[in-house]
């Protein structure tokens, strides 16, 4: 994914998700600037590594226009799954609004 300014939000957080599609199906996410084939924690800037579906946030300050993010997926046993992207802006909310 390259980050481009028609699909760059400043102040907002990427979230990349990738639904499990299948039951028993458990993708893990690699992301990474430099390297072309992340896959596992250890050569990854960000990732996300639990049972089923995984939702990895990566706050904008992290990244620039211009700036590839290497995407690698990762599965123990053959899975199925559909990988998303979405910028969305971050709201803080007080102690009484959240319920």
């Amino acid at each position: 994914m390259v980050v481009t300014q028609q699909n760059y939000i400043p102040n907002s957080q990427l979230v990349i998700k990738v639904l499990a599609d299948a039951f028993e199906s458990d993708p893990d996410v690699f992301i990474d600037k430099t390297n072309k084939n992340p896959s596992s924690s250890s050569n990854s800037q960000w990732y996300c590594e639990r049972d089923g579906s995984e939702t990895c946030v990566m706050n904008t300050v992290d990244f620039k226009v211009g700036d590839s993010l290497n995407i690698g997926i990762k599965c123990v046993v053959a899975c199925s799954y559909k990988l998303k992207a979405q910028y969305v802006r971050v709201i803080d909310l007080a102690d009484s609004e959240r319920t």
